[in-house]
């Protein structure tokens, strides 16, 4: 899937931070801000923590643990203007393949 997803369920948190296509970027299906999620932090949270790696700033035993992020079920929906918007930019894409298609 390249839809974004952040969510939980049944107490297990499930995340999708997906590229998506262009085209899927600029119908607002998924975010144009293109990067990594952080979602788990292997800092130390107190100088009490061991590392197995020796660096003094890693741990793998726990550290600060889980990165809160924002909800997302359907980012088209929440975040890029709502299904009214989505058929609206799909109809827009089709239309700029076609007018491509004719001028070949």
């Amino acid at each position: 899937s390249h839809r974004p997803k952040d969510f939980v369920y049944n107490d297990i948190r499930y995340i999708h931070n997906p590229l998506g296509k262009p085209a899927e970027r600029d119908m607002n299906m998924v975010s144009n801000d293109v990067d990594f999620q952080k979602v788990w932090d292997c800092t130390k949270s107190s100088n009490s923590e061991t590392s197995t790696s020796g660096a003094d700033d890693i741990s793998y035993a726990g550290g600060k643990g889980e990165v809160p992020g924002m909800r997302v079920v359907r980012f088209w929906e929440e975040q890029g203007g709502g299904k009214e918007a989505l058929e609206r930019n799909m109809k827009l894409r089709r239309s700029k393949r076609r007018s491509v298609k004719t001028k070949k």
